[in-house]
């Protein structure tokens, strides 16, 4: 049976578990035998956006894990260059800061090229969100 993410926690294994429906004639009982992960559009909640998310992420993932790695070498590339300022006292923290926006920079520009994420997904999130 398919439970909502955020019912997870409440679940244990040996846990009673009761199930109705109009389309049964008496309810269903029996037991949590095992608690596992599933990613992949899962048939009992149809279309909903929530239940596409996994496909969607299941398309993606090897387009994110490229994007992660080309930003780790503009970041080495990046550690190489900056590496006389980061062993400076009064240059460090700029430096690192100089780092920490070349990864963001890259993760999210290479992301963009390679189709792992785009624009329109984060404006759709922070709408939800509101």
């Amino acid at each position: 049976i398919e439970v909502y993410q955020d019912a997870v926690p409440r679940l244990a294994v040996g846990q009673p578990v009761r199930i109705e429906s109009p389309v049964l004639g008496a309810p269903l009982r029996g037991a949590v035998r095992r608690i596992g992960l599933e990613i992949g559009r899962q048939s009992l909640t149809g279309a909903e956006p929530a239940a596409q998310t996994d496909a969607r992420l299941r398309r993606r993932l090897p387009r994110m894990i490229a994007a992660s790695a080309l930003m780790g070498c503009c970041l080495w590339a990046g550690a190489i260059l900056l590496g006389p300022a980061l062993g400076t006292p009064g240059l460090r923290y700029a430096a690192l800061a100089g780092l920490v926006a070349t990864g963001i920079v890259s993760y999210f520009g290479f992301g963009t090229l390679l189709g792992a994420f785009r624009l329109a997904d984060f404006k759709a999130a922070l709408r939800r969100q509101r």
